[in-house]
């Protein structure tokens, strides 16, 4: 993973700078998430048990 991020500008075939805000914006997007994941459990448990049940 460390060696993925490093070279990150080689997979995408941008600058560094541009590859790092790119997994930087993953890490702020996965942050996000399990925080509004964290928050809905405690606030609504039964739309929380429904996450996943759906099907299409």
């Amino acid at each position: 993973m460390v060696i993925a991020v490093a070279h990150f500008d080689v997979l995408t075939g941008s600058s560094k700078l541009l590859s790092y805000a790119l997994c930087l914006l993953i890490v702020v997007a996965l942050t996000v998430g399990g925080w509004m994941a964290m928050r809905l459990r405690r606030a609504e448990p039964e739309r929380f048990s429904q996450l996943g049940l759906h099907r299409i």
